[in-house]
C-alpha cells in the first residue's frame, strides 16, 4: 500500500518541496480549495468546515486509510495543531501527541507550566467575568493584554493601557469572554527563536529581531520586520536566547518537532512570550533562515516527520531579514511593482496583490500585500534594507465612496 503524507492547512511553500517526495501521496486538508501554482505537487484535496473539528477531520483520515498507508501528518497552520496531536494519538502515527500539542496552543496552560518550570513569562489569568480583567489589571497595572487563549498571530489581541480602553475591549469580546485570558505586559525589544528539535534535543536555532514588537504593529503603521542573525554574530543575547530556547521545549516535554518562540528582552533580562510546534512566520521567516543559514526550513519540516536523521549542516554565514509590505483594507487604486527595488541585494520580493484587488480582512501580523527577503554584510545594514523597501513601497487606495441618499 502506497505510504501517504497529510497536510492540514495550506502553505505554498511547504508544498513547493513536496515534489522532493515524490513516492508519497500527497494530501491536502483544507477549510477551502487553495490555488495552487501548476509546478506544486498535490494530488488529493479534501474540504472540511473547521480545521478544530476532531470529527471532521477522522472522517477523512478514515477515508484515506482506505487506499493509503498515512506515514505523517502535519499542521501547516497553528488552529490544527492540537487536531493533528489528536489525530496521532487516534491512528498511532508519530509525531507531536495531543497533551503537548495542546500545551504550545493553549496559552493559559503554556504560561503556567511555563511558571512551574522556572521560566519567567508574563503573569496570566483566565476570564470568566468582566470583573476578573478588572481585578488583574488592579493587581498588576496597565498596560496589560487581553487575548484569545487559543489564539493565532495577533489576530484579536488587544493591549490595553487605562480601564476606558479595558471596558472598550470587553464590550467588544462580549460573550466570547470565557475563550480569553488576560495577561501581564511583556516590556523591552521582542525577538523570535526558531528551531528544529529530535528526540527533545535542539539541533538546530536560529534568533531574529522584530523591527518592531508584534502587538505594536497592529496599532501603529509600523512593519512587520526582522533580521536574522547568523551563526557568526557572537551576539551574547542571541547565545542566551537559543539556550533559553533549549530550556522551554525541556520543560514543554516537546520531543520531535519544528518550533517557534517568542522572546522580550529588557536590559539583559529575557522573558518568554509563548511557544508554537509549527513554522513560524509563513513565508517570511523560513525564507529570512534559509537566505541566513543555507536551510531550508519547509524542506526539513517535511522530512522531520520521515525520519530523524536530519541533515542540518550551515552553508551560509550571512545576516538575513523580511519585511511584510504594507497592508490597507480597501480598493488598490496603484501598488508598486518588483522591479521597483531592483538596486536592492534582494532574495526574493514577492507580490500579491494587483491594481483593483480589494483588500477586505483587518490588519493584523499575518496580513501583508506581500514581503521581501534581503540579506547583507551586517545587523544594520540588514535592517536598513527593510525600512527602505517598506517606506518606499507606494500602495495608494481607491477614496470611499459616498452614499449621498445614506446621510439624508
Amino acid at each position: 500500500m502506497k505510504e501517504a503524507l497529510v497536510f492540514v492547512g495550506y502553505l505554498e511553500e511547504v508544498f513547493s518541496e513536496c515534489k522532493n517526495f515524490d513516492e508519497f501521496e500527497i494530501i491536502l486538508i483544507a477549510e477551502k480549495q487553495p490555488q495552487i501554482k501548476a509546478d506544486i505537487k498535490l494530488d488529493k484535496v479534501f474540504i472540511v468546515s473547521d480545521y478544530t473539528c476532531k470529527e471532521c477531520i477522522s472522517e477523512v483520515i478514515d477515508k484515506i486509510n482506505k487506499e493509503f498507508k498515512i506515514r505523517s501528518i502535519y499542521a501547516n497552520v497553528e488552529w490544527a495543531v492540537n487536531v493533528c496531536g489528536y489525530i496521532r494519538d487516534k491512528y498511532n502515527i508519530e509525531g507531536i501527541d495531543e497533551d503537548t500539542a495542546i500545551l504550545t496552543r493553549d496559552k493559559y496552560k503554556m504560561k503556567q507550566r511555563f511558571h512551574e518550570g522556572g521560566i519567567k513569562t508574563a503573569e496570566v489569568s483566565l476570564l470568566q467575568e468582566k470583573e476578573d480583567a478588572r481585578k488583574f489589571a488592579e493587581a498588576y497595572d496597565f498596560p496589560v493584554v487581553v487575548k484569545p487563549r487559543n489564539g493565532s498571530a495577533t489576530v484579536n489581541t488587544f493591549l490595553i493601557k487605562n480601564e476606558s480602553e479595558l471596558d472598550a475591549s470587553l464590550d467588544r469580546i462580549g460573550d466570547a469572554l470565557e475563550k480569553f485570558i488576560i495577561e501581564s505586559f511583556n516590556p523591552g525589544e521582542e525577538y523570535h527563536c526558531d528551531s528544529i528539535v529530535v528526540n527533545g534535543e535542539v539541533c538546530f536555532s536560529s534568533v531574529g529581531k522584530y523591527y518592531t514588537n508584534c502587538i505594536d504593529t497592529v496599532t501603529t503603521e509600523k512593519p512587520v520586520a526582522a533580521v536574522i542573525f547568523p551563526d557568526t554574530s557572537n551576539n551574547h543575547i542571541v547565545d542566551k536566547i537559543k539556550e533559553l530556547n533549549r530550556k522551554v521545549i525541556k520543560v514543554l516535554g516537546i520531543k520531535t518537532s519544528v518550533c517557534h518562540l517568542e522572546v522580550f528582552e529588557n536590559n539583559g533580562d529575557l522573558v518568554v512570550g509563548e511557544i508554537a510546534s509549527r513554522l513560524g512566520g509563513g513565508p517570511l521567516i523560513g525564507r529570512a533562515i534559509e537566505s541566513a543559514y543555507g536551510i531550508n526550513m519547509y524542506k526539513k519540516f517535511i522530512e522531520l516527520g520521515l525520519s530523524e536523521d536530519l541533515d542540518v549542516d550551515i552553508s551560509k554565514h550571512q545576516y538575513s531579514g523580511y519585511v511584510a509590505l504594507p497592508y490597507k483594507k480597501g480598493t488598490i487604486r496603484k501598488i508598486s511593482q518588483a522591479e521597483d527595488f531592483d538596486e536592492i541585494k534582494l532574495d526574493t520580493i514577492r507580490i500579491n496583490y494587483k491594481e483593483g484587488d480589494v483588500i477586505s480582512q483587518n490588519r493584523n501580523t499575518a496580513c501583508r500585500t506581500g514581503y521581501a527577503i534581503v540579506h547583507g554584510d551586517s545587523y544594520d545594514e540588514v535592517k536598513d534594507e527593510l525600512i527602505h523597501i517598506y517606506t518606499t513601497f507606494d500602495l495608494q487606495m481607491e477614496e470611499p465612496k459616498i452614499n449621498l441618499f445614506s446621510i439624508f
